[in-house]
């Protein structure tokens, strides 16, 4: 997490510009989202427990009220 709190405060440095900090927010978070996915299908695979997380969904649905491209 430090990690990307450092490049999205590197490139608002750098571009002075607080939306594309946020779109870049946005998309680490659907990377990990993404991510999470891939383990819940692995654990459903094998027959583990696998985790329910709707935060995606929820990011994209208000991405789409606000009319956020990402």
């Amino acid at each position: 997490m430090r990690r990307t709190a450092r490049i999205v405060e590197f490139k608002y440095q750098k571009t002075n510009n607080k939306e594309l900090a946020m779109l870049d927010m946005l998309k680490e978070v659907i990377k990990g989202c993404n991510a999470m996915e891939k383990e819940q299908m692995e654990h459903e695979r094998f027959g583990y427990e696998a985790t329910n997380s709707n935060l995606k969904n929820y990011i994209y649905s208000r991405c789409r009220d606000e009319k956020i491209r990402l």
